[in-house]
């Protein structure tokens, strides 16, 4: 625990810190108001920003970054846009506008990859790579930041090269490739954590060497901490987080020593210290709510629930996670009435200024057959003056219309966007239902039917969750890729469960398959039901097997289905509850299927099914 002394020190530290950067923001604002030109009004407008910015202060960073942005692009100063660009776009993604933020970096890297700036596409190409991660595209996320990685290697930029390795690090930590089999696997998972950590530990070395500024050493020694909680490295994780949060302090950030603060009482909540992790959540939440940290806010009103349910505390629990279920849906429905606000407003403009073209083209036309019947009449070299300007009115119509498919591919990949945003939503929300179901079954006394019925209900609503995760996170929105979908669908159960899989293994024989929402939703709702089944009643007393998943074209324009094990079959006299047995049966028939059992040899479940 800390001195008093050195708790005094810090304070004062930070109070000092806070002073100057007040000082520094009134300067700037006295140099500015003299400045009339525009190239010095916006440099001046760009410094005030990042001093907004240093004393998190985002929305007015955000506002002044803006007005730099435009008047580097009044002179044409190409070079400071695209670093406004970068500078914007860091700025935004604390504010959770993420998808903002990669087409600003996008375009940054245009800029600078057209003014032939090595080092401006490495900042870009670093950026993005953090752009990905914040949209849980964990692969995209690696490949940009060890491409920013090498070409930093390769021209000596130390700097840039450790922020590359903390970008790096933070999509290693939840990117686990495909294995030969299809299936993530644990030594995959360890192996791509570990090489996270030697990441962080190169960067922290050539932070504390240069030396980089405290706020980016305190990012590298938080991500430090995240890596080795998820190694389970409990006593190195809170050595780090301490030390990042001492950076912090150094630093001035309350916003970075407050998200250090919620990750160890996250640890303290991983390791059941719920007592110690209780206070310290309260005031993390607390902070949240002055800033009006909505983002993260969500997140620690379940976390506190978290801590009420496992300290026995329902009321309580209840209540935090209906403030985070509450905020969620107010941030939701705000979200979606300024998009469509926003894609309403381009539609009227697109709509207007196709008018305009068309009533230009038809005076166009107009103007074309005056000159013609002149021409008939003129000389040779009028009709060669005609034809000259029909070419050139030809040449303008497709400029107009190229302008016009490019403002329509603008609004798809904006509508793109909001369904995956609601897909994500939706995602979340199943995953808060499910926290309730959970919170609910711990409430219920032990080894009641209705408590198996709500875990049974906390399943089905997972495996729904699972497949609007997996929409939002492709491009093709429309289908779900079925062997990716069953093996997590799979492991879910079996971690649910606890089932070594030493015991009972699990074969998933599933080619690459897509199929549209309505009938991946059956599927999987079908195979949790008969999977859940297979863990509870085909192995008893420690008994081994093996449980198989296949899923396969069965003649023209039909699938089929099979779900087999090696257990005791229905000799135990149980084939799943009565609910599951009819909802797989009435799922069968939304499928306009035909399904068949076998005990021989253990149990067997196959269904027929057509496929558009």
């Amino acid at each position: 625990m800390k001195s008093p002394l050195l708790f005094l020190c810090l304070l004062l530290h930070t109070s000092v810190l806070l002073f100057a950067q007040n000082q520094t923001i009134d300067s700037l604002r006295n140099r500015l108001s003299f400045q009339k030109d525009a190239g010095p009004r916006a440099e001046s407008q760009l410094h005030l920003a990042e001093a907004f910015a240093l004393a998190e202060k985002y929305d007015s960073a955000t506002i002044h970054y803006e007005r730099a942005l435009a008047g580097f692009e009044l002179t044409k100063n190409k070079a400071r846009e695209a670093h406004c660009l970068g500078r914007l776009a860091i700025n935004i993604k604390l504010s959770n506008q993420h998808d903002r933020a990669l087409q600003l970096d996008f375009k940054a890297l245009s800029i600078w990859d057209s003014l032939g700036d090595q080092r401006g596409v490495l900042r870009s190409t670093c950026n993005l790579g953090l752009d990905f991660y914040y949209k849980s595209d964990y692969k995209t996320g690696v490949e940009y930041s060890e491409k920013a990685i090498a070409g930093c290697q390769k021209i000596g930029e130390e700097a840039l090269l450790a922020e590359s390795y903390r970008n790096a690090a933070s999509n290693h930590l939840f990117y686990a490739p495909d294995s030969t089999s299809g299936r993530h696997t644990k030594p995959g998972v360890t192996a791509q954590r570990s090489k996270a950590l030697a990441y962080l530990d190169k960067a922290l070395e050539i932070a504390k060497r240069l030396p980089m500024p405290p706020l980016e050493i305190a990012k590298i020694e938080n991500w430090r901490g995240n890596v080795l909680k998820y190694l389970m490295r409990t006593e190195d994780a809170l050595m780090a987080y301490h030390e990042a949060r001492s950076w912090f302090q150094k630093a001035g950030s309350h916003r970075g020593n407050n998200i250090t603060a919620a990750n160890i009482a996250h640890l303290y909540i991983n390791t059941k210290r719920y007592e110690q992790a209780l206070p310290i959540m309260l005031s993390v939440v607390e902070a949240n709510e002055q800033s009006g940290d909505s983002l993260n806010l969500i997140e620690n009103y379940q976390l506190v629930g978290q801590i009420y349910e496992d300290l026995h505390d329902y009321e309580n629990g209840l209540e935090y996670f209906k403030k985070g279920m509450d905020l969620q849906w107010k941030l939701f429905t705000r979200d979606r009435e300024v998009t469509m606000a926003e894609i309403q407003t381009k539609y009227e403009t697109a709509k207007k200024d196709a008018q305009i073209a068309a009533t230009q083209a038809e005076i166009d036309r107009k103007n074309a057959r005056q000159w013609l019947l002149i021409g008939l009449v003129a000389m040779l070299g009028l009709v060669v003056f005609q034809i000259w300007r029909t070419a050139n009115f030809r040449r303008k119509t497709n400029e107009k219309l190229a302008k016009t498919n490019t403002l329509l591919e603008k609004k798809n990949t904006e509508n793109v966007l909001l369904l995956k945003e609601i897909h994500h939503r939706v995602k979340n929300n199943l995953q808060t239902i499910s926290s309730l179901l959970s919170l609910q079954s711990s409430h219920l006394k032990d080894n009641s039917d209705v408590k198996d019925a709500v875990e049974a209900g906390q399943h089905r609503v997972q495996s729904m969750a699972l497949i609007h995760q997996k929409l939002y996170q492709r491009e093709n929105l429309a289908a779900i890729e079925m062997n990716d979908y069953l093996t997590n669908l799979a492991q879910s159960l079996f971690e649910a469960y606890q089932v070594d899989e030493s015991r009972i293994a699990l074969k998933i024989d599933v080619p690459k398959t897509e199929l549209d929402v309505d009938t991946a939703v059956p599927i999987g709702l079908i195979v949790n039901e008969l999977l859940t089944n297979a863990l509870k009643y085909a192995f008893p007393n420690g008994r081994k097997g093996l449980i198989h998943i296949e899923l396969e074209p069965h003649g023209k324009g039909h699938m089929l289905l099979r779900t087999s094990d090696n257990g005791v079959g229905e000799a135990n006299g149980k084939e799943g509850t009565s609910f599951g047995t009819r909802l797989v049966q009435l799922l069968a028939l939304q499928l306009e299927g035909k399904l068949e059992k076998s005990v021989e040899n253990g149990y067997r479940t196959q269904l027929t099914f057509p496929v558009a």
